[in-house]
């Protein structure tokens, strides 16, 4: 799914639809397809993108989604100020829970998540991107959260997504420094998995999402994904308990009897 694909995905459907789906077998894509507002979230797009999530959470078949978007210039450059600008305190409030309430839509869906990414990945972009489970980077994508040098505080769970992805001496420097880093610098970093040519972002991503949940049961992925995700709050007996739990429910469930058949 090359940078060309996804424009030809979104013409057309701008002025309804900002969130354009495509399905590479049990992959599914979503395309946001604001170009011309580098791709920021409105409270339209942010509705838009939600319904499909939750769509997606929804879809049995399913085994991983893409998010991705139109262009190479900006993946997501985050809130969209020009409507913000216009909305009263309270509306921005409200804009601002609505973004939260998708990032953590998207945490915690119950198959794979990645973000191919494109050019700039920065403020609710970036926050876009850590409530993914995988970030695959185009090599011209620059990352950072610029909210504090804008008189703004990140507010889609970018301040403690972030810390979680690269600890909290590089998360500073991101938020409080408003340092910017490059796709090969995020790699480093760990914050992203895999860097690869400009417009290849969302090809590498359906690839690597179709290696990765071929033999995965849907419902083993996500009791795997709330444990990597549950980890980080509990202490090692905690831990230890759920997974004695998780692995009694698998083993409860149909799935566990093909396990030696797919190991050999």
């Amino acid at each position: 799914m090359t940078s060309s694909f996804a424009r030809q995905c979104c013409q057309g459907f701008r002025s309804l639809v900002v969130i354009q789906v495509t399905q590479h077998e049990q992959v599914r894509v979503l395309t946001i397809c604001r170009p011309e507002r580098r791709n920021a979230l409105d409270n339209e797009t942010i509705e838009q993108l939600r319904a499909q999530v939750r769509e997606a959470n929804a879809d049995e078949a399913l085994r991983a989604v893409i998010i991705t978007s139109q262009g190479e210039l900006a993946f997501c450059s985050g809130s969209d100020m020009k409507a913000a600008l216009a909305m009263t305190v309270e509306q921005r409030i409200e804009h601002a829970r609505s973004g939260q309430d998708l990032m953590d839509e998207i945490a915690s869906l119950n198959v794979l998540s990645i973000a191919a990414v494109e050019g700039f990945a920065l403020g609710g972009g970036l926050e876009l991107a850590l409530s993914c489970d995988l970030i695959v980077s185009g090599s011209g994508a620059v990352f950072g959260l610029p909210e504090i040098q804008r008189s703004a505080i990140p507010s889609w769970g970018g301040t403690y997504r972030l810390s979680k992805a690269v600890g909290l001496a590089i998360a500073r420097n991101m938020l409080l420094g408003g340092k910017r880093y490059t796709a090969d610098e995020a790699c480093t970093l760990g914050l992203v998995l895999e860097v690869v040519p400009v417009g290849m972002a969302g090809n590498r991503a359906v690839e690597i999402a179709r290696d990765m949940t071929i033999d995965c049961p849907k419902e083993v992925v996500a009791l795997a994904k709330e444990l990597l995700t549950s980890g980080a709050y509990r202490s090692a007996t905690e831990s230890k308990e759920a997974e004695f739990a998780a692995e009694a429910q698998v083993s409860a469930g149909d799935t566990y009897a093909t396990f030696p058949e797919k190991t050999k």
